[in-house]
């Protein structure tokens, strides 16, 4: 991302930035940038600032919320048709990890083939391959046959997410990435908010093979959808972008610091996107404790019927706080809203563990959700920001791989600990490793803040579009 320097701010503004500096510096115990040091090329005086929703975005937008519509369609879905068949719980429950395990295995090549290849044509096949599950499901009635779809489906989800990502992260402009990410975000929450409830609807009937012809319907105009992107690898924004760094002056642009952003590299992993990827690591084995086991938390504090009421709450707040949040992050930084919302997420697990009425669990809904919402889009964009343009696809890869595990690893946690301890206990012990992540994020992004200036105030370390 590439900055310029703003003309003298006023008394007010002044003091409104150092008021706010200071708080976020006593969490962290690290400086964050001034209110000159976060404006970016978007939002200098002389450079106009840049379109969001394109017509590569918002086609990317319509693709994912198709795309995870079909997704969470059968995710509730696979596993009561897999026991109506007689299958024991041990196998339906190999056959419904198979996707994660293949997913995760797989998605270090997906990262490098976004590097290389079109994001149109890897697009088209991820959703082939998912396809192949709603297809093949009812056509046959061997589970190891299941199993394979299964492992295929892991494959082709690994594609699909981790070049839309990738690809994502190209399309929007510079100085809006974080709210470009929090929009794309609110589009996979709503394919998230009703097609997991239709499709228990249809299980419930026994209508699965209603429940499957429409899951292919979805990925079908998802693939349709594909086609509306664009046909060459040129990315939207890069001429706008080189544009409005230079500004109506005509002054030659600063050059990015760090590696050229040309040649793709070929790499598997990049180890940079470690660094957002453990904050998010802490963070997604909360949402995986949390998410499944809300039936079971919500009946052993005695809390009748609040669990459905709970993941509506959250899914409402999660979605106005990405909605309000992504462009405060863009222009002040990803510490204003990332340290906010990870202390949100462990207050909500401290809540959880302790209340006993109706209105305090939904009330840690909500706060749960306000948290959540604004930490993922942030530590995308962070990951995005530390990898130059032909490592995109690589960092993208190695940033999802750490959310996935912490997904996995706080199920597990939940599964095991719950048992032993009783689900209250295991929630203040969830509750540390928010409080790990805010820890290293501090000492992270105080080293590598994508916002700090280097060669005299001009440029950053970050890559950009």
């Amino acid at each position: 991302m590439i900055h310029r320097l703003d003309p003298p701010l006023n008394g007010r503004k002044v003091f409104a930035v150092a008021s706010r500096g200071s708080l976020i510096q006593m969490v962290l115990g690290t400086p964050l940038p001034n209110n000159r040091q976060a404006v970016s090329a978007s939002t200098h005086p002389h450079s106009p600032r840049l379109p969001l929703w394109t017509r590569e975005y918002g086609t990317l937008c319509l693709i994912s919320f198709l795309f995870f519509a079909s997704y969470h369609l059968l995710t509730p879905v696979l596993p009561l048709y897999l026991t109506s068949h007689h299958l024991d719980d041990r196998t339906v429950g190999l056959i419904v990890a198979g996707m994660m395990i293949s997913s995760l295995l797989f998605r270090p090549w997906a990262g490098k083939w976004a590097d290389e290849q079109h994001p149109r044509k890897l697009l088209w096949l991820g959703v082939s391959l998912f396809m192949a599950g709603p297809l093949l499901y009812p056509i046959t009635h061997l589970p190891w046959v299941w199993l394979l779809v299964r492992l295929m489906q892991g494959i082709g989800f690994a594609l699909f997410y981790t070049v839309s990502t990738s690809h994502l992260t190209h399309s929007i402009p510079p100085g809006r990435k974080t709210e470009g990410i929090s929009y794309y975000s609110n589009a996979v929450k709503l394919a998230m908010a009703f097609s997991p409830g239709l499709g228990l609807l249809l299980a419930k009937q026994q209508m699965f093979d209603w429940a499957f012809s429409l899951a292919v319907v979805l990925a079908v105009l998802a693939m349709v959808a594909i086609g509306l992107l664009r046909a060459t690898c040129h990315h939207p924004h890069e001429e706008d972008a080189l544009t409005a760094a230079t500004g109506a002056e005509g002054v030659e642009a600063p050059k990015f610091a760090g590696k050229p952003t040309g040649k793709p590299t070929g790499r598997l992993f990049y180890a940079k996107a470690l660094r957002p990827g453990w904050v998010m690591y802490t963070n997604s084995i909360v949402f995986g404790a949390l998410i499944p086991f809300v039936p079971l938390l919500a009946r052993h504090q005695g809390l009748l019927n609040a669990d459905v009421w709970f993941y509506s709450v959250y899914a409402v707040f999660l979605m106005l706080s990405r909605a309000l949040t992504g462009r405060w992050a863009d222009r002040h930084g990803y510490a204003v809203v990332v340290v906010p919302g990870m202390a949100l997420v462990t207050l909500s697990l401290w809540l959880l563990a302790s209340v006993a009425q109706p209105i305090l669990f939904l009330a840690a809904a909500a706060l749960y959700g306000l948290g959540a919402g604004v930490v993922q889009p942030s530590l995308i964009a962070w990951a995005a920001d530390l990898a130059p343009k032909s490592d995109r696809g690589a960092a993208m890869a190695t940033f999802t791989m750490c959310t996935d595990l912490g997904i996995a690893s706080g199920s597990y946690l939940m599964a095991v600990a719950g048992g032993a301890w009783g689900y209250p206990a295991t929630l203040w012990l969830l509750s540390l490793l928010p409080l790990a992540g805010l820890l290293t994020f501090g000492l992270f992004h105080g080293k590598l803040n994508p916002f700090s200036l280097k060669q005299a105030g001009m440029t950053t370390p970050a890559f950009d579009s």
